[in-house]
């Protein structure tokens, strides 16, 4: 028998890998058809992540813009078309949008940091009894600060694409931890602030003893299987050796 390995191997497809691929084939498609729309160049469109999550609401400010997300990828996001209100105000003399009539659903591609903003929104009604809308509460963020604000939950890869927009200098081989603490040193001034995001970000994230028990156990795992005829199973070496060089860069 042949050493398992991803030579003669079919990967599982989950439904966030179909949507991933479905988002990733759309950016694709919209690239080839008119490359004006990433000025920056196609792999730009990672930015999308920045949006946040379902049912917050981003606008493009150099063509007026407002969507509200219905579901956000890799490469691009899907999302509801809003228009203003005409006529309508928040009870504190804000902006209310509500969905637009005419192709609502359609894919967006962020490709530029600052022509996009977060819009901070709650549900209301424009009348006793509806229909619904939804208010501006306070003014418009950055994508960045926004996603701060909500708890910032990037990858190492996300991480290091975002500093290297911003132009900051930073250690390929940092933990997530050193990464995010480097974005908030760019986007927030007082230590006050500061506290209150790790505060979020930890909310986010597993708890380090936690971590380094998924760790421990996943080692203890890799041994048994190589125990069960797989002695220099390459897969299996590849996984210890990730292992032990994220509980290096762990160590103080």
């Amino acid at each position: 028998m042949k050493t398992k390995s991803k030579q003669h191997t079919w990967p599982a497809t989950t439904q966030q890998m179909e949507w991933q691929q479905v988002v990733a084939t759309q950016w694709f498609l919209n690239y080839m058809e008119d490359e004006s729309r990433f000025p920056l160049g196609p792999s730009t469109a990672w930015l999308s992540v920045l949006a946040g999550s379902s049912g917050e609401v981003v606008a493009r400010q150099s063509t007026g813009e407002i969507i509200l997300i219905l579901a956000v990828g890799s490469f691009g996001l899907v999302a509801w078309d809003l228009e203003l209100a005409p006529g309508v105000r928040s009870a504190a003399g804000m902006s209310v949008f509500r969905p637009y009539k005419h192709n609502s659903i359609r894919f967006h591609h962020i490709t530029e940091l600052t022509d996009w903003v977060s819009v901070p929104v709650r549900a209301g009604f424009s009348g006793p009894h509806g229909p619904l809308h939804l208010e501006q509460t306070s003014a418009a963020l950055s994508l960045p600060l926004a996603r701060i604000h909500a708890g910032l939950n990037l990858t190492c890869k996300q991480c290091h694409d975002l500093l290297a927009l911003l132009k900051v200098d930073f250690r390929k081989n940092s933990s997530r931890a050193q990464l995010h603490a480097l974005i908030l040193d760019v986007f927030l001034e007082t230590e006050e602030e500061k506290e209150e995001a790790r505060q979020k970000m930890a909310a986010c994230l597993l708890p380090p003893a936690e971590e380094e028990d998924d760790d421990t156990d996943m080692e203890e795992l890799l041994e048994q299987l190589e125990d069960l005829d797989n002695q220099g199973d390459p897969e299996i070496q590849q996984a210890k050796k990730k292992i032990k060089q994220k509980k290096k860069r762990q160590l103080p």
